[in-house]
């Protein structure tokens, strides 16, 4: 773990209250600053998939764990990606091993799948940006 993040987690990953999104998908919500940026942890299990998504502001992910690719390539630790309202992807986790990234948002991201939309409301009401 990044000696940076030690100010929000105190001694592993597994400490922190992880919110489940599905049942290879986890967040874990570090800080929320009103009115602008969400800081939290994503933690998808080995070969599972995040749902197809787009963005509605930026988003910066930093690689800590494992690997992931999408449309655009692979991403492995230590990796930074960043995206914006113009991208729609699909992450893979490869199956070697969980991937744990690091995502700063300045706005919720929006899923766009048929069944996964009916988490957008839940994903709105757990970001500072968005209104309530």
């Amino acid at each position: 773990m990044p000696r940076s993040l030690r100010q929000f987690i105190k001694s592993s990953y597994d400490d922190l209250n992880w919110m489940r999104l599905s049942p290879s998908f986890k967040i874990a919500t570090l800080y929320n600053e009103e009115g602008g940026a969400q800081v939290a942890l994503t933690r998808v299990k080995a070969g599972a998939h995040m749902p197809t998504h787009t963005h509605t502001g930026d988003e910066i992910t930093l690689v800590l764990e494992g690997a992931f690719s999408d449309e655009s390539g692979v991403y492995r630790q230590g990796d930074f990606i960043n995206r914006d309202a113009s991208h729609k992807h699909k992450p893979i986790v490869t199956k070697d091993a969980e991937c744990i990234c690091l995502t700063v948002l300045d706005a919720p991201i929006e899923f766009t799948g048929w069944l996964t939309r009916l988490l957008n409301p839940l994903i709105r009401r757990h970001h500072p940006y968005s209104p309530h």
